[in-house]
């Protein structure tokens, strides 16, 4: 989870399962607070990787 002074950002990858169970859920309030966007496939050793790379080595730590 990434977090700025406009909101959170909910990144989830690797995990097929999740998008249903959220999708299920019998209030619907976790889906309603939130906009999907997909995104394509990242891979290794591409311009792609080092670009995400970067932003997420610039972020603090939450404390």
């Amino acid at each position: 989870m990434v977090q700025s002074e406009q909101g959170v950002a909910l990144v989830i990858a690797g995990v097929p399962g999740l998008k249903d169970a959220i999708l299920s859920e019998a209030t619907g309030e976790t889906i309603r607070r939130f906009n999907e966007l997909p995104l394509s496939r990242i891979f290794p050793n591409t311009r792609g990787a080092a670009a995400i790379n970067a932003v997420l080595r610039q972020l603090k730590p939450y404390q």
